[in-house]
C-alpha cells in the first residue's frame, strides 16, 4: 500500500495548495461526475489506485473499488451495491448455519442502513454544496435586566468575537459559531475537553435584553403583541444561509419596545425584579411558562438536562440503534442529525454591574451539555 500512498497524498496536498481549497471543496469535485478537470481525473486514479492496494492487501482480489462520483438519480444510488456488503462474509468469521444466517441478516440490516445514510446523505443539493460550514445546533442565552454595554464588556473581557450580531437599543444579539466555551476555560483539564466537546456540536447566541426589553418579556402587564415580537426573536434561529434570517425580528421587537411610553410602570418593576434577590427567577420563569407554553422539562434523549425552553429536541445520529426500522424512518433520521436543528434557551439574570458569576453560571451549563453529548 506504501507506494500508492507515496503517490496519492502529495498529489492531493499539491492540487489544494494551486486551488487554495480545502478537503471539502476537494473531495466535492472528486466526487462530481461532471467534473472534467485533469487534475481531479488524476487524483481520482491515484485513489482507486490506493483503494485496490488495501483490497488487495487483505486478499479481497474478487471486490471492485466502488466508483467515486455520487449517482445523479435515486435508482443509481439504491442499486450501487455497498463494497462493505461484499466484505462481511470473508472467510475468517465463523462458519455454519447459525453463522451463516447471522452473517445474511447482519447483511440485510447493514444493507438497509447504509442505504439509508447514502439516500440521507445525497439528498437535497447535497451532491453541489459549495463547501462552506454546516449550521450547528444552537444555544440561545439570553440574559435578563443587564445593561447592554455591560454585557459587551464581558464578551471583551472574554475575548469572545461574534461572527454576527445586532446593536438594537434596548436588545443586542451576538453569534458564536467557533470559540466560546473554551474562552471562558480555566485551568481544568475536564472543563477544556467538555468545551472543545460542545463548541464542535453547539453554537452559542447570546441575546441580552435591557430593562425595558426584560419588563416586555417578563412582565403580566406587558402588551402581548409586544411579547410576541420578543418571543419571536429569541425563536428565530440563525441560519449558515441566510446570515441575516434573525436581523427582522430583532429590530421589529427593539422597534417596539422604543416606542414604550409608561416608563414608569417599567422603572417600578425593575426596582421589584432587581430586589428580588434569588427570588426574581421564580417570578418571570412563570410569566415565561406562558409565553413559550413549557419551562425546564427535560431532553427526550437525556432528561437529567433541563434547559429552560426547547424549540427543537437534541437529534444524535445514533444509526446502529436503528436498524430494525423501516428505512424511510432511519434516512429521516439521519437528515435530521445532519441538519443539526436543535435549539434551546437558557436564561438568567445577573444584575451587579460587574457580573459576578456569569463565567461560573456558563461554564456550569457548559459542562451539562458536555454530559448531554457524551450520554448519547
Amino acid at each position: 500500500m506504501r507506494p500508492s500512498a507515496s503517490a496519492f497524498t502529495p498529489a492531493r496536498a499539491k492540487y489544494m495548495l494551486d486551488t487554495q481549497q480545502g478537503l471539502t471543496k476537494t473531495y466535492n469535485a472528486f466526487k462530481n461526475p461532471d467534473s472534467e478537470d485533469p487534475a481531479i481525473l488524476a487524483l481520482r486514479a491515484l485513489h482507486i489506485d490506493l483503494d485496490r492496494a488495501v483490497l488487495h492487501a487483505y486478499g479481497w482480489h474478487d471486490i471492485e473499488v466502488p466508483p467515486y462520483t455520487t449517482p445523479r438519480t435515486t435508482d443509481k444510488r439504491q442499486s450501487s451495491e455497498p463494497a462493505e456488503l461484499l466484505v462481511l462474509p470473508r472467510p475468517g468469521r465463523p462458519r455454519g448455519a447459525e453463522a451463516g444466517a447471522h452473517d445474511a441478516e447482519g447483511a440485510r440490516r447493514l444493507h438497509r442502513l447504509l442505504h439509508a445514510i447514502n439516500r440521507a446523505l445525497s439528498s437535497g443539493d447535497a451532491a453541489n454544496r459549495t463547501g462552506r460550514p454546516a449550521n450547528k445546533n444552537l444555544i440561545t442565552f439570553v440574559t435578563l435586566g443587564s445593561s447592554l454595554d455591560d454585557i459587551a464588556a464581558f464578551l471583551e473581557d472574554h475575548e469572545m468575537k461574534a461572527s454576527d450580531e445586532f446593536a438594537g437599543a434596548h436588545l443586542r444579539t451576538w453569534l458564536f459559531r467557533k470559540s466560546w466555551a473554551s474562552l471562558l476555560a480555566n485551568a481544568d483539564q475536564e472543563y477544556v475537553r467538555a468545551a472543545a466537546l460542545v463548541e464542535s456540536e453547539f453554537a452559542l447566541r447570546w441575546i441580552a435584553l435591557d430593562s425595558r426589553a426584560t419588563w416586555a418579556l417578563c412582565s403580566d402587564a406587558a402588551p402581548e403583541t409586544l411579547a410576541n415580537l420578543l418571543v419571536a426573536s429569541i425563536h428565530k434561529a440563525p441560519s449558515i444561509a441566510d446570515r441575516g434570517a434573525t436581523k427582522p425580528a430583532a429590530q421589529a421587537a427593539d422597534d417596539a419596545i422604543e416606542s414604550l411610553t409608561d416608563t414608569d410602570t417599567i422603572e417600578l418593576f425593575m426596582k421589584h425584579f432587581r430586589d428580588g434577590g434569588q427570588g426574581r427567577s421564580q417570578e418571570y420563569e412563570r410569566v415565561l411558562t406562558s409565553r413559550f407554553g413549557a419551562y425546564s422539562r427535560g431532553m427526550a434523549v437525556w432528561g437529567s438536562l433541563r434547559p429552560d425552553v426547547i424549540f427543537e429536541e437534541y437529534r444524535p445520529c445514533a444509526v446502529t440503534k436503528a436498524s430494525d426500522a423501516d428505512p424511510s424512518v432511519i434516512e429521516e433520521a439521519i437528515k435530521k442529525a445532519i441538519r443539526r436543528e436543535c435549539h434551546v434557551a437558557e436564561f438568567t439574570a445577573h444584575m451587579q454591574s460587574d457580573l459576578r458569576g456569569l463565567a461560573d453560571y456558563l461554564r456550569k451549563k457548559v459542562l451539562a451539555y458536555a454530559e448531554l453529548l457524551e450520554s448519547v
